[in-house]
């Protein structure tokens, strides 16, 4: 009597090698893997931003993280994230970059559908403000122009250069070489401005049921003969909220030159103990400038 045999399974075995194969494929080619001419044009934009720089829009804070979309729009429900040099780091240093001032470090790194743009305050410092600028499908290399970048990141600097109708001017420029017309010497004092912004808390360290004093120091550039509006403010933060009847303000009119304002603030027998920030911010034809520094009350 013959015995039955099995026919082996030659075709579930080249299925299951067929599989294993595919597999072994999607771990060598990850989703999130970037073209290497994308690299390549991320290089190429980092090389041209060497011989740059920006200036802040804003304070940029250490570990900072803004999420733009490519027409430098906020991102939607995408929100700036302090991180640990931000609202939560007492005695962190918050702000690498004062708004206004001017930073040299512009990095730039290209993911699948995102291109990160890094910002410190030195060429190679370290840390820094990143923004992140979010794309619906995946990143080219055209993205990367550096024009285009700088166009994404204008909500948070300036990037030398690239300022907005810098391509206008250039374009005018070419135009008219070889044309000999002097270059229009801009009125610095046509516009009114807040210079040397500085505050300070006396003393920095208060027994509750006390007062300090808050001392806001700033310089005015204003038309010569001329007095403009400046908005003072202060708020008080504890714990990373404000506290109620924050914020005040007052409007005083300030002509050219050094000016020191100083306010009382009290503390009440109530007060909870612990280290308190207070910001203070000082306007002028719409241009802020703020500050904050730290306040601790004792028992």
């Amino acid at each position: 009597m013959t015995r039955f045999q099995p026919r082996p399974q030659v075709k579930c075995a080249a299925r299951i090698v067929i599989v294993l194969a595919l597999a072994l494929v999607a771990q060598a080619t990850p989703s999130h893997a970037v073209d290497k001419d994308v690299k390549v044009a991320a290089k190429a934009a980092y090389k041209t931003f060497l011989e740059t720089s920006f200036v802040a829009k804003m304070d940029l804070r250490n570990y900072g993280h803004h999420y733009v979309l490519p027409d430098g729009s906020p991102a939607p429900q995408k929100s700036k994230k302090q991180g640990r040099g931000g609202e939560g780091a007492l005695f962190a240093k918050k702000i690498k970059v004062h708004s206004g001032e001017t930073g040299e470090g512009i990095y730039v790194r290209a993911k699948k559908d995102e291109v990160t743009v890094q910002l410190t305050k030195k060429r190679k410092g370290m840390n820094g403000t990143w923004v992140h600028i979010l794309f619906d499908r995946r990143v080219v290399p055209d993205d990367l122009e550096p024009a285009k970048l700088a166009r994404a990141v204008s909500s948070v600097v300036v990037i030398k250069g690239y300022e907005p109708g810098a391509d206008i001017a250039a374009a005018f420029a070419e135009a008219g070489a070889g044309e000999a017309i002097p270059p229009a010497v801009p009125d610095t004092q046509a516009v009114p401005s807040i210079d040397s912004f500085n505050v300070r808390v006396e003393p920095p360290r208060i027994v509750r049921g006390t007062e300090a004093r808050v001392v806001l120091e700033y310089d005015v550039s204003a038309p010569a003969g001329m007095s403009v509006e400046v908005l003072e403010s202060r708020s008080l933060l504890f714990d990373g909220r404000m506290l109620p009847s924050f914020p005040t303000s007052e409007t005083l009119m300030r002509a050219n030159g050094h000016f020191e304002t100083i306010y009382s603030q009290p503390i009440p027998s109530s007060a909870a103990t612990g280290v308190y920030e207070l910001e203070a911010e000082v306007c002028v034809a719409e241009e802020c400038t703020s500050r904050r520094v730290i306040l601790e009350v004792t028992p």
